[in-house]
């Protein structure tokens, strides 16, 4: 298979349903195995099948990459402490991710595959850190995310400090509703963060009970392979044992018939 096929085989697998992942993810295995190139079978091999967040974020990067780039524009807004007001720079940022949010819904609607609203948590807070991070916001631009980001250590724009202001005037309270905005955009990151927590600890879960039960069939099938194994060299050394037997009969019998 020559590198720019494989290339493709492997991107398109980012790009196939959740439910159809394992097959073609095989399918692509086998081919580099049959090309020889076994490193690269073995890498493609150990990607998991994408979680329903993950495959929706990958087909935002691959379908609405302009709305993509709007996010990484709004963060980096945050990031420097807002172009205007800091109220702005945030119902900037909450916009794209709304729209991204609801376009993740019809995509995933679209697959039939259920937008529930721990999924749709689980894109924003993908999307939200993913952008922020320098080693997978290429991978997230170009729908190539292969698991969830991790809520450990996940960077959070809204926590950046931003420069100081000077206060504003007695009469015109125009910081409060920027203050009262962050506020409950603080306390809505904070249940996104509780609910994805939840949904990352049922995963490692299912991917502990998924782990436990392929090791207890291996070691059925390796204690099959053993027992098969004694029966062979059981019958190995009856199978020595009978043509021993032969051959001293059959050099008695020539002794037997040789001129005296």
């Amino acid at each position: 298979m020559p590198a720019d096929h494989a290339d493709a085989a492997v991107d398109r697998l980012f790009a196939v349903r959740p439910a159809d992942f394992v097959k073609q993810r095989t399918a692509v295995v086998k081919a580099l195995k049959a090309a020889g190139r076994r490193e690269e079978a073995a890498r493609v091999e150990k990607l998991p099948r994408p979680a329903p967040s993950v495959w929706a974020v990958n087909q935002l990067g691959r379908h609405v990459p302009a709305l993509v780039r709007r996010l990484a524009e709004a963060t980096a807004r945050l990031q420097a402490g807002g172009a205007g007001t800091y109220a702005d720079a945030l119902g900037a940022h909450r916009d794209v991710l709304k729209e991204l949010r609801a376009r993740a819904e019809e995509i995933l609607e679209a697959a039939e595959l259920r937008p529930t609203h721990d999924v749709l948590t689980r894109v924003v807070h993908d999307l939200r850190a993913g952008i922020l991070s320098p080693e997978l916001r290429p991978l997230l631009e170009a729908g190539r995310l292969e698991r969830d980001v991790p809520e450990e250590g996940a960077a959070n724009p809204f926590a950046q400090e931003l420069p100081e202001r000077p206060p504003p005037a007695r009469d015109a309270p125009a910081g409060a509703p920027g203050r009262e905005a962050a506020g409950r955009e603080a306390r809505r990151l904070q249940e996104e963060a509780r609910v994805a927590r939840s949904r990352r600890l049922e995963q490692l879960r299912e991917e502990v009970a998924s782990a436990e039960a392929t090791r207890a069939r291996d070691e059925k099938a390796v204690a099959a392979a053993r027992r098969a194994l004694d029966e062979a060299e059981r019958r190995l050394v009856d199978s020595r044992s009978a043509l021993e037997t032969a051959r001293a009969a059959l050099e008695r019998a020539q002794s037997e018939d040789a001129p005296a």
